[in-house]
C-alpha cells in the first residue's frame, strides 16, 4: 500500500488530493484459550466456553488516493485496539480511538465492518449517524454468495439474465 512520507511533495505519481477521511475498521474473532481463561464463562451452547470473543479495531486517515481511487494512508495515522468487553465497552473504545485519530475534525468518517450487528451498532453509536458504513469485501461477497444460492442459482456460469424475474 503506498504511503506519503511526511509531505505532499513526495506523494505517489498520479495520486490526487481528496477530502480528509477518517477510517475505522472493526471485526470480532474467537481466541482459543486454556481452561483457566474460560473457567466459569458460559459458552454459546450453555456449557463452559472454549474461547473468548475479542473485538479488534483499527483507525487511520487519508487525504490522497491513487489513480485507481485506493486510499493512501497518512503516515503515522494508524492506531489499533483489542477488547474482550461488552458492547458498551466496545462503543467507548471505538469512540476513544476515533477521537484520538481526528473524529470531529475530519470532514468525512468511514466505518468498515463485517455486518455483525453489535459492531455496526457500536460504530453508529460512537459516531454521527451520517457516516459512511461499508461492509468489507470478503464478508459482503460471502453474503452475496448466500443470496445467489438462496435464489437457486447453482450454476456459477449462469448470468443475471437467467435469474427469474419477480415484480411487485
Amino acid at each position: 500500500m503506498p504511503r506519503i512520507d511526511g509531505d505532499l511533495k513526495r506523494a505517489p505519481e498520479g495520486s490526487k488530493e481528496v477530502q480528509r477521511t477518517l477510517v475505522g475498521m472493526a471485526d470480532g474473532t474467537n481466541a482459543p484459550c486454556v481452561k483457566a481463561d474460560t473457567k466459569g464463562v458460559k459458552g454459546k451452547s450453555g456449557g463452559e466456553a472454549g474461547s473468548r470473543q475479542l473485538r479488534v479495531m483499527s483507525f487511520c486517515g487519508y487525504e490522497r488516493v491513487t489513480e485507481k481511487g485506493e486510499p493512501i494512508p497518512i503516515r503515522g495515522s494508524f492506531s489499533y485496539a483489542v477488547t474482550d468487553g461488552d458492547a458498551a465497552m466496545l462503543t467507548g473504545m471505538i469512540r476513544l480511538h476515533g477521537v484520538a485519530r481526528g473524529y470531529g475534525t475530519a470532514p468525512r468518517m468511514q466505518c468498515v465492518a463485517d455486518g455483525e450487528e453489535a459492531i455496526e451498532k457500536a460504530m453508529r453509536d460512537a459516531f454521527r449517524k451520517d457516516m459512511v458504513f461499508t461492509n468489507d469485501f470478503m464478508h459482503a461477497s460471502g453474503y452475496l454468495s448466500k443470496c445467489v444460492n438462496a435464489l437457486g442459482i447453482a450454476d456459477p456460469d449462469k448470468g443475471v439474465q437467467d435469474m427469474p424475474q419477480h415484480h411487485a
